[in-house]
C-alpha cells in the first residue's frame, strides 16, 4: 500500500473528528476557536456514547447510527438551549460568572471570529505539516503496526467491532472471552477507527488505524493547544503563531514513550487540553472572554468528561487534578469579593471549594487500580526532566529549557498567568512521585488511577511544560519587538520578518533536528519496522500471515499461542484465533490445546472435541519465543513438526501453518 492510499483514511479521520463535534457544538451555542478546538472533544464523544446507546439497542455499528445520534444530539441541545432562554430565564445563573480575573477583551464579534480563526490556523498548520512529517518517518509504511504490547488487544479489539458490529464499550471486552463481555473497557479510541474503516467499507485495520493515530497528531492536539494557550494570549502576531506550532509539535518527543502501544490514553491526552480551557475560561481566568453562555458551557463540559472517561478514565483524573488548585483560587476570590455584600453568596463559594474536593477524592479513589512498579529516576534525574522538558528521556532539550525558564518569569510577572502555577504544581508532584518517590500506601492511591505508569505522568507533566514553553515564547518575543520598535535603525519591517524567519529556523533545528526528537522518532518506529529480529512479529511470521486469508475457510479457527506475536492473525489479517490476546486460557478446551494439542493423535478423546467445540482446524507454529518477560508455557504447541496429525500448509522461514488432521 502507498502512502497516497492512505488519503482516503486521512479524510475520513478528519470528517469524523471535526464534523460531528461542528454540529453540537454549533448546537450548544459554541463560536470561533472554541467551536474549532473542542469539536473534536465533541465528535470522540459522540462517537463512543453513540456506541454504548447502538450496542445497547442492538442497532449495527455503521456511520449511520452516529450521523442519527448527532442529529438528535444537536436537537437536543438547541432545545435545551431554548427553555434556558424562554422558560428558565438563566441571566441569574449567568451573572453567577466569577468576575474577571483580569480585565478581558471586547466581545468577539463575527469578523473579530473569522480573524482570530484565520490567526489561529497558522500554527495548527504548522503543526500539522511537521506532524505528518513525523508520522510518516515513526510508521514507515501506510500497514505498518506498532508491536507494543497493548497493542495486540487494541488492534483486535477493532477487528472484532468490524466483525460484531457493535463498539460499546460494555462490549469489547468480549474479544478476550469467547464473545461474552466481562465489564467495562475504555472504546472510543477502537470506536473512533472502526469508524474510519466503515465510512470507507474497508477491512484494512491498520490503515484506519493509523489514520487515527495521524489526526491525533496533526489536527486533534493542535487545536487544543493552541486554544489553551490563547488563554492566555488571545492576539498574538504571525512570529509568535508559527513558533507556537514548533512548540506543539514537540509534544510526540513527550509522549514517544507510550504513543506507541497506550492508545486510548494517548488520545484521552490530546483530548484534555481544549476541555481545561473552556474550563478555566469558565472560571473567569486567562485574557479572554466566554462568548458562550455560561450554563451551556459547563453542560458542553459535562458531556466532554463523559467523552474523556470513555476515551481514558485517568484523563478526568488529570483535568480534576489541575483544576482543583483553579478551582480553590476561584473559590477563595469569589469569596473575598462578596462577603462584605452577600456572606450567603460568598459562603455559596466556599461551599462549592468544599464539595469539589469531596468530588475529587471521591473519584480518585474509585479510579484506583493498581501500582506495582518501582520510581525510573532519582530526585536529582526527575528535576533535571523537568528543567529541560524532556521526561524519561535521556536526551535534554536545551531550548525548550531556555524557553521555559522565560515562561516561568513571565508567570511571575504577569497577575493574568499566575494561576497556571497550580496546574503546574500538581503536575510537577505527581511527577516527583512516580518516578522518584519510594514506593508507599500514599503513593499507591495517587498514581493507580494511571496505573503507576511514569510514561502517563510523563505525557501529562508534557502538556503542562509545553504550555509554559509557549508562554516563555510569548514573552521573548514581545521584549524583541519591543527593543526593536524603540529602535530608530531597527524598527522596520524587513528586520521584523528577518528576526521571526530566524526564529523559526532556529526553533526547528533545535527542537526537531537535535534533542530528544530524533530519538523519541526513531523509538517509536523501532516498534512499526518488521525486521527478522523483530521481538512479536518478524518478516517470517508476517510474511506467513499474509498467506493466511487465503489459506485458512472462514469461521475455521487458527490455534496460537498469545505470547509470541500470532494472536495479531485476527486484529492484521481477519483469521480468527483461538487466543486473540495475552492472558491465561479461560475455557476448558483452550486450557487441554495449551497443554495437550500436541498429542492430538494419542489422545483423541481428549483434545478432539476440545478442536470441534472451538472449530479448530489449523495450528500457527511460530516457535516458543515471546516478546513479553512473563511469558506462559504453551507445551501442547511444542515440536508440532514431530508430532503426527499435523501436516505443514505452509511456511515462511522458522513460521510455519499446520493443518491438523489427527480427529479427521
Amino acid at each position: 500500500m502507498q502512502w497516497l492510499a492512505l488519503v482516503p483514511f486521512m479524510v475520513a479521520a478528519v470528517a469524523l473528528v471535526i464534523i460531528p463535534g461542528l454540529l453540537i457544538g454549533a448546537a450548544a451555542r459554541l463560536r470561533g476557536w472554541t467551536l474549532a478546538a473542542m469539536a473534536p472533544v465533541l465528535s470522540v464523544t459522540a462517537i463512543a456514547v453513540c456506541a454504548v446507546f447502538a450496542g445497547a439497542l442492538h442497532i449495527s455499528w455503521s456511520i449511520w447510527p452516529l450521523l442519527g445520534f448527532t442529529a438528535v444530539a444537536a436537537l437536543g441541545l438547541v432545545i435545551i438551549d431554548q427553555i434556558r432562554v424562554r422558560v428558565l430565564r438563566t441571566k441569574r445563573f449567568e451573572s453567577l460568572q466569577m468576575p474577571a480575573v483580569t480585565a478581558k477583551g471586547p466581545k468577539q464579534t463575527a469578523h473579530n471570529r473569522i480573524m482570530t480563526m484565520g490567526a489561529c490556523a497558522v500554527p495548527v498548520v504548522v503543526v500539522a505539516v511537521i506532524a505528518t512529517w513525523q508520522f510518516v518517518r515513526m510508521v514507515g509504511n501506510p500497514t505498518s503496526f506498532s508491536d507494543g504490547y497493548d497493542n495486540v488487544f487494541h488492534l483486535n479489539v477493532v477487528r472484532w467491532i468490524l466483525d460484531t458490529h457493535n463498539a460499546s464499550s460494555f462490549w469489547v471486552s468480549s474479544v478476550s472471552n469467547n464473545g461474552v463481555a466481562s465489564g467495562f473497557y475504555p472504546a472510543a479510541w477502537h470506536g473512533l477507527v472502526s469508524q474510519i474503516a466503515l465510512l470507507l467499507g474497508s477491512s484494512n485495520v491498520p490503515a484506519a488505524y493509523n489514520a487515527a493515530f495521524w489526526v491525533g497528531m496533526a489536527v486533534v492536539w493542535p487545536l487544543g493547544f493552541v486554544y489553551l494557550v490563547r488563554v492566555f494570549a488571545p492576539t498574538i502576531g504571525p512570529a509568535i503563531q508559527v513558533c507556537l506550532g514548533v512548540i506543539a509539535s514537540t509534544m510526540v518527543a513527550i509522549t514517544g514513550s507510550f504513543m506507541s502501544n497506550l492508545f486510548p490514553y494517548w488520545l484521552g491526552l490530546m483530548l484534555l487540553a481544549p476541555v481545561l480551557a473552556l474550563c478555566v475560561q469558565i472560571l473567569g481566568f486567562g485574557e479572554t472572554t466566554l462568548d458562550t453562555p455560561l450554563s451551556m458551557s459547563i453542560l458542553v463540559i459535562v458531556i466532554s468528561v463523559v467523552g474523556l472517561a470513555l476515551a481514558h478514565p485517568s484523563t478526568v483524573l488529570s483535568l480534576i487534578a489541575f483544576l482543583s488548585p483553579v478551582g480553590l483560587i476561584w473559590a477563595w476570590r469569589g469569596y473575598t469579593s462578596l462577603r462584605d455584600s452577600n456572606r450567603l453568596r460568598a459562603r455559596l463559594y466556599l461551599w462549592g471549594a468544599g464539595v469539589g474536593l469531596l468530588v475529587f477524592m471521591a473519584v480518585w479513589m474509585f479510579a484506583r487500580t493498581h501500582d506495582h512498579r518501582d520510581p525510573v529516576n532519582t530526585v536529582a534525574t526527575s528535576l533535571g526532566q523537568i528543567l529541560l522538558v524532556s521526561p524519561l528521556r535521556g536526551e535534554p532539550s536545551w531550548l525548550l529549557g531556555v524557553l521555559l525558564v522565560f515562561g516561568a518569569i513571565a508567570m511571575v510577572k504577569r497577575p493574568a498567568w499566575r494561576w497556571w502555577w497550580g496546574p503546574t504544581a500538581v503536575a510537577v508532584f505527581l511527577w516527583f512521585m512516580v518516578s522518584a518517590a519510594p514506593q508507599s500506601k500514599f503513593r499507591t492511591i495517587l498514581l493507580s488511577g494511571y496505573y503507576g505508569f511514569s510514561s502517563r505522568i510523563a505525557g501529562v507533566l508534557g502538556l503542562v511544560l509545553l504550555v509554559i514553553v509557549a508562554l516563555g515564547s510569548i514573552y521573548v518575543w514581545q521584549i524583541i519587538s519591543q527593543r526593536m520598535t524603540q529602535s530608530l535603525r531597527w524598527n522596520k519591517a524587513w528586520v521584523r520578518w528577518s528576526a521571526a524567519v530566524l526564529s523559526w529556523l532556529v526553533l526547528f533545528a533545535g527542537t526537531q533536528l537535535i534533542g530528544p526528537m530524533p530519538a523519541a522518532i526513531s523509538g517509536v518506529a523501532s516498534h512499526y519496522h518488521i525486521t527478522p529480529d523483530s521481538p512479536m512479529v518478524d518478516s517470517d511470521e508476517y510474511a506467513l500471515m499474509q498467506q493466511l486469508p487465503a489459506l485458512v475457510p472462514e469461521g475455521v479457527r487458527v490455534a496460537n499461542n498469545p505470547w509470541n506475536g500470532s494472536a495479531l492473525a485476527y486484529g492484521l489479517f481477519g483469521v480468527l484465533v483461538t487466543m486473540p490476546d495475552e492472558q491465561s486460557p479461560n475455557t476448558p478446551g483452550l486450557y487441554v490445546l495449551r497443554d495437550h494439542l500436541n498429542t492430538a493423535a494419542s489422545q483423541p478423546a481428549l483434545v478432539c472435541p476440545a478442536l470441534q467445540e472451538l472449530n479448530v482446524g489449523f495450528v500457527l507454529d511460530f516457535g516458543d519465543q515471546s516478546f513479553t518477560t512473563w511469558p506462559q508455557s504453551y507445551p501442547g504447541f511444542e515440536n508440532l513438526t514431530s508430532s503426527p496429525g499435523f501436516t505443514p500448509v505452509a511456511s515462511s522461514g522458522h513460521a510455519v501453518l499446520y493443518r491438523i488432521d489427527a480427529c479427521q
